[in-house]
């Protein structure tokens, strides 16, 4: 039995149990595996071979390993065994079902969901097995920064995880984030112009994505929706005369939440009108969107587009590069 056939016989109850079994014996093997760190860094794939032993059946196959997650370059460099130990420790490997989507190049495509992230597995062109370990963050309702003093973003807390998050603070669209461990040349990065991409999920609900080349690895994508922003925090500055909006990137350290970097980012006249025009739309909502709504629409995100990356792969994405 090859590995397409021992999936397609699977429930999806059983698919996080075989997921399980993969990891648990392959990672065992990997100590000392040749290219040590490297081959771990983000967006990586290490291959191994291996037999399972699971349903009854044994299937020899290759399977290729992968991490994804959504911390800085500095923290990117975490091998899959620390990565599944640490979920293990966290209570996140339990899960119940798996979920069936329409994966990148693979048939059949599964995402299993878990507290804080989440594993693609799937089956490759060539029949190999593909695993992914996305360590995003949970689909909770970001807490407001409290305040926004000179030289601090928030309060220590105001951030469950590190990572980017779109606020609304006065009236100015902030890039806020917070990262552990920021490295000099990491800042500097941050003066580089920034990749923006938009997408609509609902009514409700979009997702803007940032990439900051030599800061983090492909697309960071926060979700934005002033419908649970509470009603005296929704005025929004207009754009510019020159029909641009004005956004401002602050970057903190994770302990303290002081900002080690800010400035202006300022997209183009047709991305900022495409933005105000979601804005507009979520303004006129009559409909009661609260947390729940907002936690149940991301955790869907999440299982449709199990990595960043996917969410602004498509024709409907509207993308710039955003100066100062």
């Amino acid at each position: 039995m090859n590995v397409r056939q021992l999936l397609q016989t699977l429930s999806l109850q059983q698919i996080p149990a075989l997921v399980q079994a993969v990891l648990d014996g392959t990672i065992r093997d990997m100590d000392g595996y040749e290219k040590g760190e490297r081959a771990w860094s983000q967006r990586k794939t290490l291959k191994a071979e291996t037999t399972v032993e699971f349903g009854g059946h044994s299937t020899q196959m290759c399977i290729h390993l992968s991490v994804s997650t959504d911390v800085n370059t500095a923290e990117s460099r975490a091998r899959i065994q620390t990565v599944w130990q640490r979920w293990y420790e966290e209570g996140r490997t339990t899960a119940s079902k798996a979920v069936h989507v329409e994966g990148p190049s693979m048939f059949p495509s599964y995402v299993i969901p878990l507290h804080g992230g989440s594993v693609l597995v799937g089956v490759l062109d060539d029949g190999d097995l593909f695993i992914q370990l996305n360590d995003r963050a949970a689909a909770s309702v970001p807490l407001p920064p409290h305040g926004d003093g000179i030289g601090y973003l928030g309060e220590p807390g105001c951030f469950e995880t590190p990572g980017v998050r779109l606020e609304l603070i006065n009236g100015q669209l902030t890039i806020a984030g917070a990262y552990r461990n920021l490295k000099p040349r990491e800042i500097r990065a941050l003066g580089r112009p920034v990749e923006m991409a938009l997408r609509r999920i609902n009514a409700n609900l979009m997702i803007v994505g940032f990439r900051f080349n030599g800061f983090t690895k492909g697309w960071v994508d926060c979700p934005f929706s002033l419908s649970i922003i509470p009603a005296d925090r929704r005025n929004l500055h207009p754009a510019g005369m020159d029909g641009r909006l004005a956004l401002v990137l602050r970057m903190a350290d994770f302990g303290t939440m002081e900002v080690l970097y800010e400035r202006p980012v300022r997209p183009t006249q047709a991305f900022s009108e495409a933005l105000l025009e979601l804005i507009e739309e979520q303004a006129a909502q009559s409909d009661v969107y609260d947390a729940e709504a907002y936690r149940r629409d991301v955790q869907a995100l999440h299982i449709r587009f199990p990595t960043p990356d996917l969410v602004f792969d498509g024709q409907d994405i509207i993308r710039c590069i955003a100066g100062r």
